[in-house]
């Protein structure tokens, strides 16, 4: 009877053991995951910044395409002498 209980024991005790180095090798994988996450994510971030002061600049350039545009309208009516 108490080869049965010691076995039931060491098995016991190996199966804890292994339970516990299988969740922390899943938690080191998982917090590795994690931090591989954020510095795509804060890629990600720093490409939706260069697009938006992309888009900014856009703008001014197209509203300076329009001031000149009107201004050669203009010189165009002062040289037809309209």
């Amino acid at each position: 009877m108490t080869e049965g209980i010691l076995t039931a024991l060491i098995t016991g005790g190996l199966a804890l053991g292994g339970t516990v180095v299988s969740a922390a090798m899943s938690s080191r994988l998982t917090n590795y995951r994690i931090k591989a996450l954020e510095a795509k994510f804060d890629e990600l971030n720093a490409h939706v910044r260069e697009h938006n002061h992309l888009k900014e600049r856009m703008a001014a350039v197209e509203q300076s395409a329009q001031s000149a545009q009107h201004r050669l309208d203009q010189l165009d009516k002062y040289r037809d002498g309209r």
